[in-house]
C-alpha cells in the first residue's frame, strides 16, 4: 500500500507542477496583457481626442488605426475652422474628396468637427451634382424620357425629333 501511496504522492506532486507551470504561465500572459492593456489606456488618457467614431460607410478603407493616426496629427483639432466650428475634431474627413479622385491615404486625410464636415460635405455634393447634370441630355433631345405620345396607325409611340 505504501508504495501505492508513494506512486500517488509522485503523481500528484508531478501535476502540481504541471499546474504550478500552467499558472506561472498564465500569470506571465495576463501580465503581458495587462502591461499591453495599461499603455493603450494610458496613451488615451493623454491624449482623449483619439477615441474615435466607428465608420458609417462600410466601404471605407479609412481604417481605426488610420483615423486615430489622423486625430493624433491634429492633436483633436478641426483643420477646417469654418463658420459655426466647434474647434474639437471628431470625423476625419477626404481633403480631396473621394468622388473625385482623391485617394484614402493619410495625406489626403484630415481631423475636422462635425459642423465644418457637415458644410464641406454640402459643397461637394453640390459640386458633384452639377457634374453630372453636365452628362445628363437636354430637355427636348431624343431619349426614353423624352418622347411624345403620338400614335399611328399601329399604335407606336413615335419620337418627338
Amino acid at each position: 500500500m505504501s508504495a501505492k501511496h508513494g506512486h500517488e504522492r509522485t503523481l500528484l506532486h508531478g501535476h502540481a507542477n504541471v499546474h504550478t507551470i500552467h499558472a506561472q504561465m498564465f500569470e506571465a500572459k495576463s501580465n503581458k496583457q495587462t502591461r499591453k492593456h495599461d499603455r493603450k489606456h494610458q496613451a488615451m488618457s493623454d491624449y482623449p481626442f483619439i477615441h474615435t467614431r466607428k465608420p458609417t460607410r462600410t466601404n471605407s478603407r479609412i481604417t481605426a488605426r488610420m483615423r486615430k493616426r489622423i486625430m493624433y496629427r491634429a492633436k483633436g483639432m478641426c483643420q477646417i475652422q469654418g463658420d459655426g466650428c466647434t474647434g474639437t475634431a471628431t470625423q476625419v474627413d477626404h481633403i480631396v474628396p473621394y468622388a473625385e479622385g482623391g485617394r484614402e491615404t493619410l495625406a489626403n486625410l484630415q481631423a475636422v468637427c462635425h459642423t465644418c464636415h457637415a458644410a464641406k460635405s454640402a459643397l461637394e455634393a453640390n459640386r458633384g451634382r452639377a457634374r453630372q447634370s453636365k452628362y445628363r441630355p437636354a430637355p427636348g433631345r431624343p431619349g426614353s424620357r423624352n418622347r411624345r405620345k403620338t400614335s399611328d396607325s399601329f399604335g407606336w409611340d413615335c419620337p418627338t425629333w
